[in-house]
C-alpha cells in the first residue's frame, strides 16, 4: 500500500490549567500541501514531518495532545521524565493521543519530550522541550486580587483560570498589573510567559502600601516569548503588595506567577516555620537551630541566657544549644526566639507557637519522685495503635503474680506509709523490687506517678526488655535513669507517646491513661478472652475520654478500680502513687 506523505505545520492545542481534560480539537493544520504518493519515503520527507509541528507555547500546566498519526505515516513519542505519562492505548487510526502532565513537584522542571517515526530501517526524531510548572498550591499569585482599575477582568485571566486560552493584552498602553496578596509574604520568584517579541526590561516592585512603590526591586534582561521566564529576585521580599511593568515588545500576558522558597508553601511566617525543625517541647540535652532558612541568614536566643550556651559551627551552618539543667525540682519553661534576615534591613521575626521546657535532673532514685511538671489532664498520651492490639512477640511476656497476699507487719519499709491505706500493697511490691522509694526513707504515697515512673513500675512488675537499639523519643535519651524503660513501652507498643515524638518525661499521668495503659498490656497478653466488661457506673462517666472507655470499662466490671466514695472515677485526675501501686498489684493478682 503507497504511503501519502503531506508536509503540515501542526499546532498542538494545549489543555492549560484544565487537569485531565482533552481539547476537541487537538491540532489543526496551519498549511496544506497536496499529497505526494512515494512507495519508499526517504529520510528528509520523515524528517520534514517533524519538523512541521510546532507547539503554540512550550509551558505546561495541564494535559495536552499530540499527533501520532499524519497521513498513514506513525509517530510515537518518548519522555526523559517521568511528570510527563504519554498514553499509547489509541485506536489504529486515531490521529492524535494525550500526554498527562503531573505538577506535583515543588518546583517547576524542564522535561524534553521526543516524537519519532521508524519506517525500515530509517529512523528520525525531534526533541520538544517544555517547562512543568510547579504545583498550583505553591503559587503565591492565584486567586489574588488584581487591584489596577483599567481591564481588571482581562488581568485577572493572567493568574486565575483557563489563562492560556484568553491571555491578557496590552491595549493602549495598559501595561501596569498590581496584585494584592491579602498578606505578608515572602517573594524569590516569578515566572512569567508571554506573546510578542524578544525584549528587556521588565521591571517587578514589592511593597507594604499600594500608594508607595519604591524603587524596583527586579529588572530583567532578555525575555523571550512563548517560554517560561524566570525572575529570580536577588533578595527575598517580605511584602503584600506586588506590581509588574511590562516593556514594550510584550503584546499579550498569558501567565504571571509567583513563589516563596521551595517547599515554603504559600510563603507566610507559618509557612516558614513549618520549613524549621523545632526542638522537643521536653529539653533534656543539646540540639541545634539552622543558621540559614530557605538560604537566608538567621540567629537566635532565648529567654533563659543562664540555662543555654549557644555558639555558632565551625561551618557556619547552624547554632548549637547546650543546657545546663536545673537542679531537681520542676522544669524551666523557655522561649526560643528565631529573627531571619528576608533582606537588607528587613526583620522577620520567627514565633514558636508552643510551650518548651528544660527538665531538671533526674531524682536520686531508680523509682522516681514527683519531679515533673505539667498536669495530665485531658490529655492523650496513650491513644491505641491504630490497626488493633494484636501485637507479635509481646504474648511471651508472663507476668509475676502475687505468690501470697500482703501481709501486716510492724516493720514498714518507708517512714511515711505506716499508718496509710495501701501500706500493705506498696510493701509487697516493693519487697518484690516492683517500686522504690524516694531516697530518703520516704514513699510519698500521695504525690503524683510521673509517666516515665508509671513505666519503670511496669518493666519491673511485668519483666519488659527493650527490643530495639533505637531512641525512640525525643525527650528520653541514653543514659537517663528511665530510658530503657520508655524504650520498652515503646517496643512492645504499650505506649507510643504523644505523637510528636516525645515520651512525656516529667508529666504526671492521669487515672484514665494509667488505666489504659494497664489494659493495653492485658490485652497484649490475651488476658482478657474470657472477660465481658459491663458499662462503668461512675458520675463523671461522660468526661472519660473516648480512648479510655473501654478500659475503664473492663477495670471497674474486674474491680481493680471502684471510684471515689461519692462514685466518680476523676478521670483526668493525677492518680497517686499510692493508688497506682494498688491498681498494680489488683492487675498481678488478677493474672494469678
Amino acid at each position: 500500500m503507497k504511503k501519502f506523505i503531506a508536509l503540515l505545520v501542526i499546532v498542538a492545542m494545549l489543555g492549560i490549567y484544565v487537569p485531565m481534560a482533552v481539547m476537541a480539537t487537538p491540532y489543526e493544520s496551519a498549511v496544506e500541501v497536496e499529497a505526494i504518493p512515494l512507495d519508499e519515503p526517504t529520510e528528509a520527507e520523515l524528517q520534514a514531518i517533524l519538523d512541521g509541528i510546532t507547539f503554540d507555547r512550550l509551558v505546561l500546566t495541564g494535559n495536552f495532545q499530540v499527533p501520532v498519526l499524519i497521513d498513514e505515516v506513525s509517530i510515537r513519542w518518548e519522555s526523559s521524565d517521568e511528570w510527563l505519562t504519554i498514553v499509547n492505548h489509541h485506536a489504529e487510526d486515531a490521529e492524535y493521543t494525550t500526554i498527562t502532565v503531573n505538577r506535583l513537584r515543588e518546583s517547576c522542571a524542564d522535561v524534553i519530550l521526543t516524537a519519532i517515526i521508524e519506517e525500515g530501517a530509517i529512523k528520525v526524531t525531534r526533541d520538544f522541550a517544555f517547562t512543568v510548572v510547579r504545583r498550583e498550591d505553591n503559587d503565591i499569585l492565584v486567586n489574588r486580587v488584581i487591584i489596577d482599575d483599567n481591564a481588571e477582568h482581562t488581568k485577572r485571566r493572567a493568574l486565575n483560570g483557563d489563562i492560556f486560552s484568553e491571555p491578557w493584552e496590552i491595549i493602549d498602553g495598559d501595561n501596569v498589573i498590581t496584585i494584592n496578596t491579602a498578606r505578608q509574604r515572602v517573594f524569590v520568584e516569578f515566572l512569567v510567559v508571554f506573546e510578542g517579541v524578544a525584549t528587556t526590561g521588565l521591571r517587578v516592585y514589592t511593597a507594604d502600601n499600594p500608594n508607595l512603590f519604591g524603587n524596583p526591586v527586579y529588572i530583567s534582561g532578555t525575555i523571550q516569548p512563548k517560554i517560561a521566564n524566570y525572575l529570580s529576585l536577588p533578595v527575598g521580599q517580605f511584602n503584600q503588595y506586588v506590581r509588574l511593568v511590562f516593556p514594550a515588545g510584550v503584546e499579550a500576558v498569558n501567565m504571571i506567577a509567583g513563589y516563596s522558597h521551595p517547599g515554603a508553601g504559600q510563603g507566610t511566617q507559618e509557612d516558614i516555620f513549618d520549613a524549621i525543625t523545632p526542638p522537643p517541647a521536653f529539653i533534656t540535652t543539646s540540639f541545634t537551630m539552622p543558621a540559614f532558612v530557605f538560604n537566608r541568614p538567621a540567629t537566635w536566643s532565648t529567654t533563659r541566657p543562664g540555662v543555654f550556651t549557644i555558639t555558632l559551627s565551625d561551618d557556619g551552618t547552624y547554632y548549637r544549644f547546650d543546657i545546663t539543667p536545673p537542679a531537681f525540682g520542676t522544669p524551666n519553661n523557655v522561649t526560643i526566639n528565631g529573627i531571619i534576615y528576608w533582606a537588607a534591613g528587613t526583620q522577620m521575626p520567627i514565633s514558636y507557637p508552643r510551650q518548651h521546657a528544660v527538665l531538671p535532673q533526674p531524682p536520686p532514685s531508680s523509682g522516681g519522685g514527683n519531679w515533673g511538671g505539667g498536669g495530665g489532664g485531658g490529655n492523650n498520651w496513650n491513644r491505641p495503635p491504630v490497626g488493633g492490639m494484636d501485637v507479635p512477640g509481646i504474648s511471651d511476656i508472663m507476668p509475676r503474680p502475687p505468690e501470697d497476699e500482703p501481709v501486716e507487719t510492724e516493720e514498714w519499709p518507708f517512714s511515711d506509709i505506716a499508718d496509710h491505706w495501701a501500706r500493705r500493697q506498696i510493701t509487697w511490691l516493693y519487697s518484690r523490687g516492683y517500686v522504690t522509694g524516694m531516697g530518703d526513707s520516704t514513699f510519698n504515697p500521695n504525690g503524683a506517678m510521673t509517666r516515665e515512673q508509671m513505666a519503670q513500675i511496669l518493666v519491673n512488675a511485668f519483666d519488659l526488655a527493650r527490643t530495639n537499639n533505637d531512641a525512640p523519643f525525643n525527650d528520653a535519651q541514653p543514659g537517663a535513669w528511665y530510658f530503657n524503660a520508655v524504650s520498652a513501652m515503646y517496643d512492645h507498643e504499650i505506649s507510643h507517646g504523644d505523637g510528636l515524638g516525645n515520651y512525656g518525661v516529667g508529666l504526671n499521668i492521669t487515672r484514665q491513661d494509667a488505666v489504659v495503659l494497664l489494659y493495653r498490656m492485658l490485652i497484649n497478653m490475651d488476658a482478657l478472652t474470657e472477660v465481658e466488661a459491663t458499662t462503668a457506673e461512675f458520675n463523671d462517666y461522660a468526661n472519660i475520654a473516648d480512648y479510655a472507655i473501654d478500659a475503664v470499662n473492663l477495670f471497674q466490671t474486674l474491680n481493680i478500680v471502684t471510684g471515689t466514695p461519692a462514685g466518680y472515677f476523676n478521670p483526668t485526675a493525677q492518680i497517686t502513687r499510692a493508688e497506682m501501686s494498688v491498681i498494680i498489684y489488683r492487675v498481678l493478682e488478677f493474672l494469678r
